[in-house]
């Protein structure tokens, strides 16, 4: 259920990111350089001009014009604001309002962008021409869109805390679960299953190694689930924008895939030894705490110092040399991003000066772009941290699935201790320690007394 109600928040952030480009896209195109026009459909026009407009139009065309507005004190006011009838009427407007004071412009040598611009700057003259604010009308597009923005801004930072929240509790509650089974599991151990695994690495599986995977389900909960989402959207986002510069984003998806690939062979190995490493240290420095007495004793302290110093200079080593592996990701992750936007920025100019580019346009492709990237450096963390935390999970259940050597009788009964009396015999008993040639004690015999 959490992870059901984590995936919801998780879209809706993913939802709002995926939308912030484009309003940035229409705050710059639309409310700087078009002055909060969207379109040539005029919202108000003179009968005057109308009438030149719709003389222009075809008789299809004339016919929706007509019918989508009203005359009021000689002016015309559009009535029809359905959202398929707006897009027909796009259509009917722009030609005819480039040719309102351009009625010589060849239109078959310019962009549909240029077009589009032209009609909108002759729209602008109108509105003035019939009293219309156009500074109101900018501040008023601005102000609406930064709302939304804001809205989505806010929106997708709830999502993300909350999501953050589910899974840090969510990731704490299976990190104790397993603790518990872990430990319930070692009180079940004879010492067959102690000298298997050894004290120190017990410690090591139930505390770094739960750790390890408690950390990968939170890295999991959050990041799992949204870069795919976010990087999908992104390319579809891409596709969309129709600029001809997709082939930059899979130069640039290549190149971190490359780098991924090349860092993860060569750190892999090293995160597979750590774990081990940290339970010869654990072990070193268990038995120097429990022997100190006798090292003491003995004046064994400067050998054990060498031991213990040999033990974590390997760690030490080995943990220097995946940081230092993995320490190259960030930089060259951002080298990439930023080859990536000096690209865009290079070819998209380009497209702005011949006119089929708008500025809003290229950076909300830069914007998407930049997604589509961070989305794959949230798999290349989760590619670091899941196999670590696959290789302490595989630790765990090792315990949690080893059966003990010594196990209670199905007929046995859990009575409380107090109700019983009497003493235990042992006769000729041997014992020896595992791999052992000889018994280490033969035929023993002893009586055990109450209390005694």
């Amino acid at each position: 259920m959490k992870f059901l109600i984590v995936f919801v928040f998780l879209m809706l952030q993913a939802f709002c990111e995926l939308s912030l480009p484009s309003y940035t896209s229409a705050i710059v195109d639309v409310g700087i350089q078009q002055g909060g026009i969207e379109n040539a459909v005029p919202m108000q026009v003179s009968k005057d001009t109308f009438e030149v407009l719709t003389g222009m139009m075809n008789r299809e065309q004339y016919e929706l014009v007509r019918n989508s507005y009203a005359e009021e004190n000689g002016i015309m006011n559009l009535t029809n604001t359905d959202k398929e009838q707006q897009e027909l009427l796009k259509d009917a407007f722009t030609i005819p309002m480039v040719k309102l004071y351009d009625n010589d412009i060849n239109l078959s040598d310019v962009s549909d962008n240029i077009i589009k611009q032209k009609a909108i700057e002759n729209l602008k003259k109108e509105y003035e021409k019939i009293g219309i604010n156009i500074n109101h009308l900018q501040t008023a597009y601005l102000l609406r869109t930064g709302g939304r923005m804001l809205a989505y801004t806010l929106l997708m930072m709830a999502s993300a805390f909350l999501v953050g929240f589910i899974s840090s509790r969510t990731a704490a509650r299976i990190g104790a679960d397993l603790r518990t089974r872990v430990f319930r599991k070692v009180l079940s151990f004879s010492n067959v299953e102690m000298d298997k695994f050894s004290t120190a690495s017990l410690i090591t599986r139930s505390t770094n190694d739960i750790q390890q995977v408690q950390m990968v389900i939170v890295v999991l909960m959050r990041m799992a689930l949204y870069a795919p989402v976010i990087g999908i959207g992104g390319v579809i986002k891409v596709a969309g924008t129709r600029t001809g510069m997709g082939w930059i984003v899979g130069v640039g998806l290549v190149a971190i895939l490359m780098l991924i690939s090349i860092l993860m062979s060569i750190a892999m190995p090293k995160f597979k030894l750590m774990q081990t490493l940290i339970d010869d240290l654990n072990r070193v420095s268990r038995e120097m705490l429990t022997g100190m007495l006798v090292i003491r004793a003995f004046s064994r302290e400067r050998y054990e110092e060498k031991r213990f110093e040999g033990v974590n200079d390997r760690l030490m080593k080995t943990q220097l040399f995946t940081g230092h592996t993995m320490s190259f990701m960030m930089p060259s992750m951002t080298i990439i991003m930023n080859a990536l936007s000096l690209m865009i920025v290079w070819f998209g100019s380009k497209g702005v000066d011949m006119g089929t580019l708008q500025v809003g346009t290229m950076i909300a492709f830069i914007s998407y772009t930049m997604q589509i990237v961070m989305s794959f450096m949230m798999l290349a963390m989760m590619s670091l941290h899941a196999p670590r935390a696959g290789v302490a999970a595989n630790r765990v259940f090792e315990i949690l699935d080893s059966e003990s050597s010594i196990n209670d009788s199905p007929e046995s009964a859990d009575y409380d201790r107090m109700q019983f009396s009497g003493e235990i015999s042992f006769n000729n008993v041997s014992f020896s320690y595992p791999g052992a040639i000889e018994p280490a004690l033969n035929n023993i015999s002893f009586t055990a007394k109450p209390g005694k």
